[in-house]
């Protein structure tokens, strides 16, 4: 093989390498640690280690801190609990422990070590989440925790209701579903983001900015959500291609803990309120027979503890709106007995129509995610 064959292979490689990483490495799925370590004397103590462990799923993380006691850890698992130690030759270990750390993000912490010339029992010195802030934030933005999404309302089980937690963000909604707009741009320069991947509609069909939300669906369900984050003109380079907002979307990951939960949703027209009419209470009328139905499941745990987690959840969702035809306002010239016999004369040729009196709209929706998370080492 001829070295100028061996050169354009070399290229190729290099360019398919560098072209995947551009199509793959988009958004923010990870959140990061800093801090510094120092000694009693408030001196920095280089070659410090440093290992965070998450504890639900046994992920650890590890640094050595550098000139000045710094030490940094990136793309962590989100979320939390984590205990982080920190040891050092010759001093006593320093240890925080409940640390949680949020999407995009990077939390500050500060060890103090106090150095010791005998043997000790094990002390372990703790800190309340108080003694620990944020950094290196890169725009305005919000963060929705999964806490938060448990125990914020939702009418309609879309990131939508609570994108809005954000000020900035301005949420519509109509029969085909939702539209946000950020910081007052249009719905279509947005980009949503899940678990990194870019899950904007293409053609800009849809409202809602996502593929198939011409149709009232959502992108994703609630109950697969671990972190939504709302960003506002980051200024961070792994948000990028968009002038409205980001909204970043991270899914669950199992833990060394079996959990799982079911669920069924159901809304008719006996679940709902009458018309509204503020001239004339006898005006009100009871919506007509609609019937909105979702169900599904998650479940998580561990195939081999500490180092293989799996996460599974799907999601089914059946609706049913009714789409009454009043004829009064029929503009065409045939008569609503010129329609009827129109019908009728296909049926006698064995062909359904349909009918253009009582028609309904029909949504059928479903959701499933498999992820698999292997801590290698």
């Amino acid at each position: 093989m001829s070295n100028k064959l061996l050169s354009f292979l070399a290229g190729v490689l290099v360019f398919g390498t560098i072209t995947s990483v551009s199509v793959f490495a988009q958004g923010v799925t990870t959140a990061n640690l800093s801090g510094r370590v120092i000694g009693s004397d408030n001196n920095p103590l280089e070659g410090a280690t440093i290992i965070a462990t998450h504890v639900p799923s046994g992920s650890r993380y590890g640094a050595i801190a550098s000139d000045g006691g710094e030490f940094r850890l990136v793309n962590m698992r989100v979320g939390g609990p984590y205990l982080v130690v920190a040891k050092f030759i010759g001093y006593e270990e320093s240890r925080y422990e409940n640390v949680s750390l949020t999407l995009g993000q990077t939390r500050r912490l500060v060890f103090q070590l106090s150095s010791t010339v005998i043997t000790l029992e094990e002390v372990e010195i703790t800190s309340s989440t108080s003694d620990v802030f944020d950094g290196n934030k890169t725009g305005q933005g919000t963060v929705v925790s999964e806490e938060e999404i448990k125990s914020l309302p939702t009418l309609t089980r879309s990131i939508a209701d609570f994108a809005r937690v954000n000020p900035l963000v301005n949420v519509t909604e109509d029969a085909d579903g939702f539209a946000f707009n950020i910081a007052g741009q249009n719905n279509r320069y947005n980009s949503i983001y899940i678990d990194g991947s870019i899950n904007n509609d293409q053609f800009g069909l849809a409202d809602n900015g996502t593929d198939g939300g011409q149709t009232g669906a959502g992108p994703i369900s609630l109950d697969a959500i671990e972190q939504l984050q709302v960003s506002v003109a980051p200024f961070d380079v792994r948000l990028s291609g968009f002038a409205g907002g980001a909204i970043n979307v991270i899914t669950r990951s199992g833990t060394n803990k079996v959990d799982a939960s079911a669920y069924y949703l159901i809304r008719n027209q006996d679940l709902a309120g009458q018309t509204p009419s503020l001239e004339n209470e006898a005006e009100r009328e009871s919506l007509p027979d609609f019937t909105s139905e979702t169900f599904g499941f998650r479940v998580g745990g561990p195939i081999i503890k500490d180092k293989l987690l799996f996460f599974i959840a799907a999601e089914a969702r059946r609706d049913e709106i009714p789409e009454p035809f009043d004829f009064l306002a029929y503009n065409g010239v045939s008569t609503q007995a010129d329609l009827q016999a129109l019908r009728d004369k296909l049926n006698g040729f064995g062909y359904d129509p349909g009918t253009f009196t009582d028609n309904a709209t029909t949504l059928e929706q479903d959701q499933f995610l498999v992820k698999l998370d292997w801590n290698i080492n």
